[in-house]
């Protein structure tokens, strides 16, 4: 849905100051009604999605009256409202995948959500199709490390893992030279990955399912704890000025860069608040458990780009550990290979 700018766009013939004036103010009324739909949550209607689309078109027109600026500003907010309308909807969109579920999903079924919505992550969710599957994770705010957690507890505890009882064995030992690294910074793990360890046990055993262990918030406080406190150990300088240049928030401009990661680690830790995790998250998660990450951004492949690229892989490549997520704009999922 979101149109790649014109940058040579020529003005309309006829139309002046007023009609791109009187065009925005109806564009973004448009825009705020549906934000109030969608922050109630009211049901979804046809002329919902249908609606996205005109103000697309619309937006594209005001682009050739009024030029890049006013018109990326409304195209991002209705970027907004199309993640928002998906994800409230989702049940309704799609019955037959739950909003919960965390088992295996056909791409092409999540990819008809976005025939009326962005036509680029519908293609790359129908391109991944062939060999990938889907485990939809929630959309509560930690569905990063949901994913990820779901990744790797996928790998340890299966009953491929499970063949080479040494696995969890080697595993739990390289959790245990981290949080010595760690405790040599001054900082301490140890609680936070003895409990870790004390989860996969259980999951080993079969007292639990992988459903139970990454719906569990305790589980992902843990994993959350860990990074944070990762980060704010032995994180290197290209990744603390990266944190630092993430914090916009207008009461954290004046301070300093330690200051602003310290801010941005208060809130990433912080259950309540439901920070999302991103590209340092899974940066940090990857060194932790020194496993592979992959990201596979469905509208990059949309538009041709190859899957897995360089800039999208976290982690040792030498890793025996294999991870894949998904992202969709505003929501990681973990992804498997057929």
């Amino acid at each position: 849905m979101q149109i790649t700018p014109n940058s040579g766009a020529s003005s309309v013939p006829g139309a002046g100051p007023q009609d791109a004036g009187a065009m925005e103010r109806s564009i973004r009324e448009r825009l705020d009604q549906l934000k109030l739909d969608l922050k109630a949550e009211k049901p979804l209607r046809k002329v919902d999605m249908k609606e996205l689309t005109t103000l697309n078109q619309e937006i594209e027109t005001l682009r050739t009256l009024a030029g890049d600026t006013r018109a990326e500003s409304l195209l991002s907010s209705l970027s907004d409202v199309q993640n928002r309308l998906i994800e409230v909807h989702l049940p309704e969109l799609l019955p037959q995948i739950a909003r919960h579920s965390r088992e295996p999903v056909a791409f092409s079924k999540v990819a008809d959500l976005y025939t009326a919505v962005d036509s680029r992550v519908k293609n790359g969710l129908a391109k991944l199709d062939k060999d990938f599957a889907m485990v939809q994770i929630r959309g509560d705010g930690h569905c990063c490390f949901r994913s990820m957690g779901y990744g790797l507890a996928a790998q340890l505890v299966t009953p491929e893992a499970a063949k080479n009882k040494e696995t969890l064995q080697q595993f739990e030992k390289s959790l245990d030279a981290m949080a010595e690294k760690v405790k040599a910074q001054g900082g301490n793990i140890q609680s936070d990955v003895d409990a870790l360890k004390g989860h996969l046990r259980l999951l080993e055993k079969g007292a639990i399912t992988i459903n139970d262990l990454v719906g569990s918030n305790e589980f992902v406080a843990l994993l959350r704890s860990l990074v944070c406190t990762h980060i704010e150990k032995l994180a290197d300088k290209d990744l603390r000025e990266t944190i630092a240049g993430m914090s916009t928030r207008a009461d954290e401009l004046h301070l300093s860069e330690d200051e602003r990661v310290a801010s941005y680690l208060t809130r990433m830790k912080n259950m309540n608040s439901a920070e999302w995790g991103d590209a340092p998250e899974i940066r940090t998660f990857a060194d932790i458990f020194n496993v592979r990450v992959g990201v596979l951004h469905a509208e990059d492949i949309g538009r041709g780009r190859v899957p897995l690229a360089d800039d999208k892989v976290y982690g040792p490549k030498n890793s025996p550990y294999q991870l894949l997520l998904l992202y969709r704009p505003g929501h990681y999922d973990a992804a498997l290979r057929r």
